[in-house]
């Protein structure tokens, strides 16, 4: 039934031996260098750091004892990956059963009815109808409305490391995305570089939030600063009002409890920098 060999750290000896630094989690990872092989047309330009983006993130991820569920790379990142499984995704195997889900790759933030959407090139269609996946049939994280059956969600946490991905309005982008579950995204407002000096943005991060405990909102403008490059870095957060969104924006960290089942934003709050 599932596609895919998966890349599953479940080997007893080996965590044991990880020093956990508490509030363990699970994540999965995916990145695209080269789209040459990949059913998308016309074929996205081919990157370089990608993949050490994604790398390094699960280095420093299971040096601190948290879980890799999947690691998917070019053909193995189809867009059923992040598509929600009520309306004929799959994203209930490959980036909603988790924590966290993380990306490296090319995004666009074009409109549509709705406004401003994200737009993110995977490589297969899978049983879908392009290989891009749009954030408007993306819903992660429901334990609760109308998409948590037949498959509740359990992912968190988004790192979305392209372009255009927490954009000029993320509300549009992400608000339907995140209505049950889903508590953080980061992402890049304008482009972002594909640089041997921005390759470690990912393990940056780790470092900082789930190592040092360190705000989300503080790890990730932190990881994106760079000597040579000035990508902005942005983060974004649902909630049930303003100030609840802007409370989660600026003050989640790893130790936060998990959104009530039954809790549905309608507000949300972002920030940027430049790095």
């Amino acid at each position: 039934m599932q596609k895919k060999c998966q890349f599953l750290t479940v080997i007893a000896f080996v965590l044991a031996m990880i020093p956990v630094q508490g509030n363990a989690i699970t994540y999965t990872t995916e990145y695209i260098t080269s789209w040459d092989s990949c059913d998308c047309a016309p074929k996205p330009n081919a990157l370089k750091y990608t993949s050490n983006q994604v790398n390094y993130f699960h280095q420093r991820m299971s040096k601190y004892g948290h879980t890799r569920l999947n690691g998917f790379s070019n053909t193995n990142v189809w867009a059923s990956d992040v598509i929600e499984d009520s309306v004929g995704g799959k994203d209930h195997w490959y980036s909603d059963n988790g924590d966290m889900y993380v990306f490296s790759g090319h995004g666009d933030a074009p409109d549509d009815a709705n406004g401003q959407r994200f737009s993110v090139p995977m490589c297969k269609k899978d049983n879908q109808t392009s290989c891009s996946a749009s954030s408007r049939r993306m819903v992660f994280g429901e334990r609760g409305g109308s998409f948590s059956t037949p498959n509740s969600g359990s992912l968190r946490y988004l790192m979305w490391l392209t372009c255009l991905s927490v954009h000029t309005n993320p509300h549009a982008q992400w608000l339907e995305t995140a209505r049950y579950g889903l508590e953080y995204i980061m992402g890049y407002r304008g482009l972002s570089a594909d640089s041997p000096t921005t390759d470690e943005v990912g393990e940056d991060w780790v470092d900082e939030a789930m190592k040092n405990g360190r705000t989300f909102k503080a790890s990730w403008f932190y990881a994106i600063e760079d000597w040579a490059v000035d990508d902005t870095g942005a983060v974004w957060a649902p909630g049930v009002d303003l100030n609840a969104a802007i409370q989660r924006r600026d003050s989640l960290t790893k130790n936060w409890g998990r959104r009530p089942a039954n809790e549905r934003a309608i507000a949300s709050a972002w920030s940027w920098h430049q790095g």
